[in-house]
């Protein structure tokens, strides 16, 4: 199974450049809106998915500049033995350090053998996919991916079309599931025949009086067609992919389900796959209830010591949040200095006790540019008071502006405020 190791964005929708080395795992991207979270899951979905073109506009550039092109490289490590294959992709194979996060165009020793995936847009619209190395630029080489590959590599989506996995598709996972047992091709095929057959066999007398009307035109103008028939044109009967899906009791398909039971069932299916490969949910908590959240992390690996995928996820819920490890977390962030190369930056936490018991204790705290701490509830009762103050003489309010009003024992939260949670506003001392 294909891990992503580094990813790189440039001038992609809100993100105007960002480099990130995300975990083997699960990785939980929360910040402000338009910070960029939906844009990276995006970037993934579009490098690595196995299509042939995509539709791109101008609001796909970042600031809708167009003359700088769009540019997104994801690097992959833990390559399977194809990926790795010498003749094949000798040129582009690369290494990665995993205790530096550097990736070294000529692998080095204990560098990690990794392939660069990268996709372009230019100002005339047309994605270009290729593999990347800066000796095969230097050599004026181009190569991409096998298209096998491409399918081994694309990722699954749980989102609002994910009902498309209930069906035995050509990359559904119930295709994957059965692929060993079951050959939609083949089946598709034969029941195509047995459709024609069992029309040919019916009775139309409805149908005869044209027949003869037609048969009778054509003998009129010495066009000889023998005995007419009505039946089913070969080209006209074909049972595409997903042509065959699942159907509950009520013969009613699973594909009508809510989006949320859809989502948690294919979690279900995909990690039953085995190797289910990299996984990306946008909004993980849509149309799930609080309970309901806990069993997709769970399907999706939230407390797996040893991941069985890797999965991308993003999230504006506080459930969400108290299910996950510390260390799961990534705060997307725009710095203060516009002039800084990176315009956008992810935070992470450590893991240790303190961080995991804070994530716990008030994870909505974790959504807020600003935080106004209070020890209790007199505190926090006066903040809401001033609060209410500015509101009715039509001034800002305090929420309005970016922070999120929260009652926390200070001396928990605040040793990790300057590096995580961004900045403070107001700290009410005991």
């Amino acid at each position: 199974m294909a891990v992503i190791r580094h990813i790189s964005i440039q001038n992609f929708r809100a993100i105007r450049q960002a480099e990130w080395f995300p975990g083997p795992g699960l990785n939980c991207l929360i910040g402000p809106g338009d910070s960029g979270k939906s844009t990276l899951v995006d970037a993934i979905d579009l490098v690595l998915g196995a299509r042939r073109s995509f539709t791109f506009s101008d609001a796909d550039f970042h600031l809708m500049n167009s003359a700088i092109p769009v540019c997104i490289s994801v690097t992959l490590g833990q390559l399977d033995d194809g990926l790795r294959n010498l003749e094949t992709y000798g040129r582009y194979l690369r290494g990665f350090n995993s205790e530096t996060k550097e990736i070294h165009d000529e692998p080095q020793g204990g560098d990690e053998t990794v392939l660069t995936l990268r996709m372009v847009v230019g100002a005339d619209l047309e994605p270009d996919w290729c593999l990347f190395s800066e000796r095969a630029t230097a050599e004026g080489l181009e190569k991409r991916l096998l298209w096998k590959h491409r399918e081994q590599l694309s990722p699954t989506r749980l989102g609002a079309t994910s009902h498309h996995h209930l069906a035995w598709g050509n990359r559904s996972v119930l295709n994957k599931l059965s692929a060993e047992d079951f050959d939609i091709s083949s089946t598709l095929a034969e029941l195509s025949r047995q459709t024609r057959h069992n029309f040919a066999a019916r009775q139309l007398p409805q149908l005869d009086n044209i027949l003869t009307e037609v048969r009778t035109i054509a003998n009129e103008l010495g066009v000889q067609v023998g005995e007419l028939k009505a039946l089913l044109d070969v080209n006209g009967v074909s049972l595409s992919n997903s042509a065959i899906s699942l159907h509950n009791s009520d013969n009613t398909p699973l594909r009508m389900l809510g989006t949320g039971s859809t989502r948690l069932l294919v979690s279900g299916l995909q990690k039953a796959v085995g190797s289910p490969g990299i996984i990306l949910v946008d909004e993980a908590e849509y149309g799930l209830e609080p309970y309901r959240i806990s069993r997709l992390l769970h399907q999706l690996g939230s407390r797996d010591d040893e991941p069985a995928s890797q999965v991308f996820i993003t999230t504006h819920s506080p459930y969400v949040l108290r299910e996950l490890k510390a260390t799961q977390l990534c705060v997307l962030r725009k710095p203060e200095q516009p002039a800084q190369s990176l315009h956008t930056i992810f935070l992470t936490l450590s893991g240790d006790d303190q961080e995991q018991a804070t994530l716990r204790a008030c994870a909505e705290a974790f959504f807020s540019k600003a935080v106004i701490v209070g020890e209790g509830g007199t505190e926090v009762g006066f903040i809401r008071g001033l609060d209410l103050s500015r509101q009715c003489r039509r001034r800002t309010g305090f929420q309005d502006q970016g922070p999120l009003l929260q009652m926390v024992a200070a001396g928990t939260i605040i040793s990790n405020a300057p590096r995580f949670l961004h900045n403070w506003d107001i700290v009410l001392p005991y």
